[in-house]
């Protein structure tokens, strides 16, 4: 990433308000961070365990998450006004961790227990995401 490195992993947050439910624009400085090499398609690990795959689409007025977005948004029962941590972890995965308005962690139903990998995301394009 040039002759600067990033300090520890970029993040950012999003109060979830607007249009959230069918795309999120992320943040130009988180961007920039990125040196104009975004992922076409990103991979946002879940609280719950599994992963989601977002198509990146860039635009005048910025990046936003958007095909794949608004299932993920009605899986974890999303809201106004809640809001979202994004870290980024590197190979185009992002940890995300979801609050309600009471500013608690949202509480999500855990992942199946009969997964074949409890180790791994259940994600179908990037099987072999793995859990940090």
């Amino acid at each position: 990433m040039g002759t600067q490195q990033m300090q520890g992993r970029p993040s950012f947050f999003k109060v979830l308000i607007g249009n959230f439910t069918k795309e999120l624009r992320i943040p130009f400085n988180f961007i920039e961070k990125f040196n104009g090499k975004i992922p076409v398609d990103a991979i946002l690990r879940s609280p719950s365990g599994r992963c989601w795959t977002v198509n990146v689409v860039e635009e005048e007025n910025g990046l936003f998450f958007r095909e794949g977005w608004p299932d993920f948004v009605r899986k974890h029962g999303l809201e106004c006004d809640d809001f979202m941590t994004v870290k980024y972890l590197g190979n185009s995965q992002f940890k995300v961790k979801l609050y309600a308005t009471n500013g608690c962690e949202k509480e999500l139903p855990l992942p199946h227990k009969n997964r074949r990998d409890a180790s791994r995301c259940d994600c179908q394009k990037h099987a072999q995401c793995s859990l940090s």
